[in-house]
């Protein structure tokens, strides 16, 4: 190969990594509102990142921020919408943030399907998120029981645990089964400000 072929050749590549870096910056930009509690703005930014003439690879790294965004902002219809392109309905991610939008919509029937094919694959990064919204599936379908069999295989998770407790006791309290309610309640460690809040009401319910 000749040294002026060399030369464009390491050009190309060097301009091809700034450009992916400028992508990459873009996409950290627009999403940060997502972070910050203002989907909608996350939502508008991406949006217009979106509609400009990407490489593949990029559009549809950009189309899960916005998916995310969009359900996050309740703008489920979009993001039924945004997933029903081709190139995405396969993509794991993009079958987790359909069940989120579908359940957004209640339509349950459709949401559960997708919700249980993401916790065949435990190494899978939605297999948490993916087995605590089958579980709130279920509970809103009336299957209460088959809902506390998947909490429970989340009550001792370090992200998900305080979240599935919480569920659990509500369930249990729907169920009129006060004895593990409370047991539930006395085990719990929220940290969070909401969780602990939440735990409360839970013990109001209880007393009553």
């Amino acid at each position: 190969m000749s040294l002026r072929k060399i030369g464009l050749s390491f050009l190309l590549g060097t301009l091809a990594q700034f450009a992916r870096a400028d992508i990459s910056a873009q996409i950290a930009e627009a999403s940060a509102p997502l972070t910050q509690g203002v989907p909608e703005v996350a939502v508008a930014r991406l949006q217009a990142l979106l509609n400009k003439n990407l490489p593949e690879t990029e559009w549809c790294v950009v189309a899960e921020k916005l998916a995310e965004a969009q359900v996050v902002a309740r703008e489920p219809e979009d993001t039924l919408v945004l997933l029903a392109d081709p190139r995405l309905r396969e993509l794991p991610w993009a079958k987790f943030w359909r069940a989120q939008a579908l359940a957004g919509v209640n339509r349950w029937a459709d949401a559960l399907p997708l919700y249980e094919e993401l916790t065949t694959d435990r190494a899978s990064p939605f297999f948490e998120a993916a087995l605590f919204g089958a579980a709130e599936t279920l509970r809103a379908i009336g299957k209460r029981q088959e809902a506390l069999r998947k909490l429970n295989l989340l009550l001792h998770d370090k992200k998900w645990g305080n979240r599935a407790q919480l569920r659990a006791v509500e369930l249990y309290i729907e169920m009129g089964d006060a004895s593990n309610a409370q047991r539930l309640l006395a085990e719990m460690r929220p940290t969070l400000v909401a969780e602990r809040r939440e735990r409360r009401v839970l013990r109001g319910r209880l007393e009553l």
